[in-house]
């Protein structure tokens, strides 16, 4: 005979929580939520007011499907970025202030929507959706380290290596805004803790870019899109090109390989009629004492490994690569083409490396 169906225990019947009775007819309906804007400021409290601040945090997992890691907890985030980033002299709100007056001459921020969009072993990274009294809409890129020692060194020091390759190539390297630190308090903690975080603009029309298993470029977002062999040429040839034209011979720096699985560049999809765009969007490190034959070595001889087969940035055609070393060396830096093919011929003669059509 089929089982009767349980009876509902009475003890887990959904009802109102401690101290929140639901609406009954003596109550009347739940008041409506307030109109977004600056918080009306509580008695006795002169400080500034600034934006309604609305932080969205999610769990995120990684590539083998766990959880990040997060030295803070996330309630503890959570109440002190709703605290400070809507203060009127953080190091948001004076991002967003700076892409407002590009297009909506400089208006005040009525709102902030801070979203978690994405993270990694360091950094958290927020889509921000700042709106303004005139109700125009800028949104900014906020991305902060997760603890206050090594990570925290590390968004910082990313940010000045992208202020400075951005003043070397402001076309292909993202132009980092505001930055500053994040006073968390943590009851857990027997001190405040500063997390740092930058701004950029947020690049809407700009994707992440991965590898496939053919070893072809594609863009890593829904909707994915695969380039061919011919696409996955070109972009490896301008991904060298702006790679060289960030070295700078007189400081002899140059920033490291970029990691194309971690997003270090992000790409536009494929338009009729319109080229394909690459912007840099991550700089970890300046490699010092690069000279020119330390430059070719450092991109023509980087290799990684994707799912057991070997990726390299070196194109399969050399015209290729002596296109992207004239415009950016030749043509960018001044230099002598002899000199700068016999250094491709150095780099180019080590074991190992594919022979180049």
């Amino acid at each position: 005979m089929p089982k009767k169906p349980a009876r509902p225990d009475p003890s887990r019947r959904p009802g109102p929580r401690p101290g929140r009775p639901e609406p009954g007819p003596s109550q009347g309906p739940r008041p409506a939520r307030p109109p977004s804007g600056p918080r009306p400021p509580r008695p006795g409290d002169d400080r500034p007011r600034g934006p309604r601040v609305t932080v969205t945090l999610r769990e995120l997992l990684n590539f083998w499907g766990e959880r990040w890691a997060w030295p803070v907890p996330r309630p503890v985030l959570q109440r002190a970025m709703e605290r400070e980033l809507g203060h009127p002299q953080s190091p948001l709100m004076q991002a967003a202030r700076a892409l407002a007056a590009k297009v909506g001459g400089g208006a005040d921020v009525r709102a902030l929507d801070v979203f978690h969009f994405q993270e990694g072993d360091f950094q958290l990274v927020f889509r921000v959706t700042a709106e303004l009294v005139t109700g125009a809409r800028v949104q900014v890129c906020l991305l902060m380290g997760k603890d206050e020692a090594q990570r925290s060194a590390l968004a910082r020091r990313e940010h000045d290596n992208l202020s400075e390759l951005h003043r070397r190539d402001p076309v292909h390297v993202i132009g980092p805004l505001s930055g500053g630190t994040l006073r968390v308090l943590d009851p857990g903690q027997p001190r405040p803790r500063d997390l740092y975080y930058y701004c950029t603009p947020w690049l809407t029309t700009f994707h992440e870019m991965g590898v496939n298993r053919r070893m072809h470029f594609y863009v890593n977002e829904l909707p994915f899109h695969h380039f061919g062999a011919e696409d996955t040429e070109d972009i490896k040839e301008a991904i060298l090109e702006v790679c060289f034209t960030l070295w700078d011979p007189q400081t002899r720096t140059a920033p490291e390989p970029p990691l194309i699985g971690a997003g270090d560049f992000v790409i536009t999809r494929p338009t009729r009629g319109k080229p394909l765009r690459l912007r840099l969007i991550a700089a970890r490190r300046l490699l010092p004492d690069i000279d020119l034959d330390a430059v070719m070595r450092l991109y023509l001889h980087y290799s990684g490994i994707w799912g057991g087969k070997t990726f390299r940035f070196l194109p399969k055609r050399r015209d290729r690569l002596e296109r992207a070393l004239r415009q950016s060396l030749v043509r960018g830096k001044g230099l002598p083409e002899a000199d700068v093919m016999a250094a491709l011929d150095r780099a180019l003669s080590a074991p190992g490396l594919p022979r180049l059509r």
